[in-house]
């Protein structure tokens, strides 16, 4: 497997980079890691902190179903402001 060095923006820019986040579409797609993740209610299942069923990855923004206090349950978030505070949440795990 070829590890990531670097990223070429469409300005023609290269900047460094250790690791790819890809964004895909309006649904959330989930289909490509069926069967390796635990799965819950249309979205991959997570802790508070974002982390799957598999160690050492997490999965943030819409695509996440994690455990919401204040409504007793688990559920997904389609929404930025979701995507960025998820981002964090895994970043402090």
């Amino acid at each position: 497997m070829e590890r990531v060095k670097s990223v070429q923006l469409k300005d023609g820019r290269v900047l460094d980079a250790d690791i790819v986040v890809v964004g895909v579409g309006a649904r959330p797609l989930t289909t490509l890691f069926k069967g390796q993740v635990d799965e819950d209610k249309g979205g991959i299942k997570t802790d508070a902190f974002f982390k799957t069923s598999v160690p050492d990855v997490y999965a943030v923004g819409d695509v996440a179903t994690f455990p919401m206090k204040m409504y007793n349950d688990i559920r997904r978030v389609e929404h930025v402001d979701h995507s960025r505070k998820s981002a964090e949440q895994a970043v402090k795990a």
